[in-house]
């Protein structure tokens, strides 16, 4: 039903709004008063051609908008198809807005819409009957429905139900084939993700594992010259002689020395102390140094095997994802697929 018409800038019309109730509804005038400018806009504003000539003189924009109280089945249909949202009353407002260029912006409930949406949706919304014809007895589509509606609410309840049936039979016919498909098809569908999963859990992948295997790589890499330089480190810092002292023991000298002056002045216990926390901190180094030295050795058959499973892994990604996480979510996924299509045949019965 159509609610309300509103009209601006279109021939002689500046600017109109009519409201329409129930029933019958009479547009009266003489000749020339804009009874047919008014029809015109309805059909432009559901689909026909518009012409730029149309636009009132002096104007550059003309609007038709109409709303129509429509929530019936076969609407909400078309709602669904369109993507449009139904205002909460259940109204429809549709609306057309040209410009001197002759283009058009069309919209449904405020939602952009080609012309052709409009043209079918408009079709359920409006009949133009003229002297000979009657436009919804000539569509094919109208006639299953003309006999529905004289039906009434029983042939309305049957037919959804009947739909909700139709779509569920057509679900499980695509399951049906889907699950039976081509016998050779299925049997390399099994072989395939058989290899992928004994592939992906013959490797024994973990999480976190790719960076440690690169932080052993580069150590075993570079063991010659990390020994090197930590046995040059501890030697410069600690490794002392009675002739030439380390650095360490320097060090020690040098609070001994500040403590025996400590009791001039304050600043001197103060520095001493600075230099008690240096010493505590390398003798915490020298330990660490000296058991990091001791660990590294240069050792080309663990290098081999490192490199061995990283190039392994990399091998994983390129088939099954960029991170070990990701090759792991593909393979659940691939057992849960093997899976569903062996018990296919149980699910069949």
């Amino acid at each position: 039903m159509l609610l309300r018409l509103e009209i601006r800038n279109i021939a002689l019309i500046e600017e109109v709004k009519i409201n329409f109730d129930e029933g019958l509804n009479v547009l009266t005038g003489e000749t020339g008063a804009g009874k047919s400018v008014i029809i015109d806009s309805i059909n432009i504003l559901l689909g026909e051609r518009f012409s730029r000539d149309l636009i009132r003189t002096g104007q550059d924009r003309a609007l038709i908008e109409a709303v129509f109280q429509a929530d019936n089945d076969r609407m909400i249909e078309l709602y669904e198809k369109y993507g449009i949202e139904p205002e909460s009353d259940g109204t429809l407002v549709i609306s057309r807005e040209f410009n001197i260029s002759g283009r058009s912006i069309c919209r449904i409930n405020g939602r952009l819409v080609t012309v052709s949406a409009i043209k079918k949706i408009g079709g359920y919304l409006i009949d133009m009957h003229g002297q000979h014809d009657n436009l919804s007895l000539l569509r094919n589509e109208t006639h299953i429905e003309l006999l529905d509606a004289f039906g009434g609410e029983r042939i309305q309840v049957l037919k959804r139900r009947y739909k909700e049936l139709y779509e569920k039979r057509k679900n499980v016919m695509n399951r049906l084939q889907e699950l039976l498909g081509d016998e050779k098809d299925r049997e390399r569908k099994i072989d395939l993700l058989r290899y992928q999963v004994d592939e992906i859990r013959k490797a024994r992948l973990s999480i976190g594992e790719e960076d440690d295997l690169n932080r052993q790589k580069v150590i075993l890499a570079n063991a010659g010259k990390i020994k090197e330089t930590l046995s040059s480190v501890y030697e410069t810092l600690f490794e002392g002689t009675r002739v030439k002292p380390s650095c360490f023991d320097d060090i020690g000298e040098a609070i001994s020395r500040l403590n025996d002056i400590s009791g001039y002045d304050e600043k001197y216990k103060r520095i001493a102390g600075i230099m008690e926390d240096i010493y505590y901190q390398l003798e915490d180094a020298r330990e660490e140094i000296r058991r990091e030295r001791d660990s590294v050795e240069y050792n080309p058959y663990l290098l081999e095997q490192v490199e061995e499973r990283l190039d392994l892994i990399f091998k994983l990604k390129r088939k099954y994802g960029d991170t070990i996480q990701e090759i792991l979510q593909y393979c659940k996924r691939s057992e849960e697929e093997l899976e569903r299509i062996i018990r296919s045949d149980e699910y069949i019965r």
